[in-house]
């Protein structure tokens, strides 16, 4: 039997009456999966491998919350969301470098500027809370997937005849977070404010080329690739953040909220690879890292 056929057969889908599985046919559906099932299933878009993990548990809530929710307990979850940065780049010549004034007057040309950084995040939390009146203390760990990466590319610049050109990658790509929360509920929600250690990883890819003829091995078009590295930071920080949360059914809860991580720089410094004896210094300035991330939690 077909993956999808057995999909029709254990949720009867068609009763308009019960739209969501009961509890019963959630667990038909995991005994009955085979291999070949299996494969299936994960060749699968995510959001229908999504839908039919978490729809099916919610399903099971077959009670609505009470009007009052006590928060005590331990708590998972996943969350998806945003980060935002926005990023100052900037080089220079050491003292004691070779290089002539018009590279000089290159590098300062293409290497300084500014950009902003946009990208998607989905992570998992978990904690602990405890309640006694409204107040609700507790504490948090978390970890996300970052897909923040930027493209700086000055174009073309002439000075004196001679063309540069500079690209900048950067990326950050994962968070974790540790930390306590503080929160007053009531009702059914809570506010809450959190804050703590935030260890997070990001990268820095340098390229500057000109049309010297240096007698560089590499190319970036018409131009030789004289000047590139690249370094990852993985750092250790503080974050801090506010955000509220809301019970939707038996167990399951709704948040929202905001993080901010402040930044940090990345330096490389680069060599001629034509010449000797003319080092260039590249910086990465990642002003902060703003979050916005939206999650399911379960309280058991």
């Amino acid at each position: 039997m077909c993956f999808l056929s057995r999909i029709s057969e254990t949720f009867p889908l068609g009763s308009i009456s019960n739209p969501i599985p009961p509890l019963g046919y959630a667990r038909e559906f995991r005994l009955t999966l085979g291999a070949e099932d299996m494969m299936s299933f994960f060749r699968m878009p995510l959001w229908i491998i999504v839908f039919l993990t978490i729809v099916p548990a919610l399903g099971n809530a077959q009670e609505a919350p009470p009007a009052t929710i006590d928060w005590t307990g331990f708590y998972i979850g996943g969350s998806v969301g945003g980060a935002w940065d926005h990023l100052t780049f900037s080089g220079f010549v050491p003292p004691g470098s070779n290089i002539n004034g018009t590279a000089i007057a290159l590098e300062q040309a293409t290497d300084n500027g500014r950009s902003s950084m946009s990208g998607a995040l989905a992570g998992v939390q978990g904690g602990y809370n405890f309640q006694s009146g409204g107040l609700v203390l507790g504490v948090e760990t978390s970890f996300s997937w970052l897909d923040g990466n930027d493209t700086r590319d000055s174009g073309n610049k002439n000075v004196g005849g001679i063309v540069g050109r500079t690209i900048d990658n950067t990326s950050t790509d994962w968070l974790f977070t540790a930390g306590p929360r503080i929160g007053v509920a009531d009702g059914i929600g809570m506010l809450y404010a959190t804050g703590g250690v935030a260890v997070l990883r990001q990268s820095f890819d340098h390229k500057q080329a000109w049309s010297f003829s240096d007698g560089c091995p590499a190319n970036l078009g018409p131009l030789e690739l004289c000047h590139s590295g690249s370094d990852s930071n993985t750092r250790t920080t503080w974050f801090a953040g506010l955000g509220a949360q809301f019970a939707i059914a038996d167990g399951w809860s709704l948040r929202g909220e905001g993080l901010f991580v402040p930044g940090d720089d990345i330096t490389i410094t680069t060599q001629n690879t034509g010449f000797s004896g003319q080092p260039i210094i590249a910086n990465a300035n990642f002003d902060h890292l703003f979050i916005f991330r939206a999650g399911l939690n379960y309280g058991f």
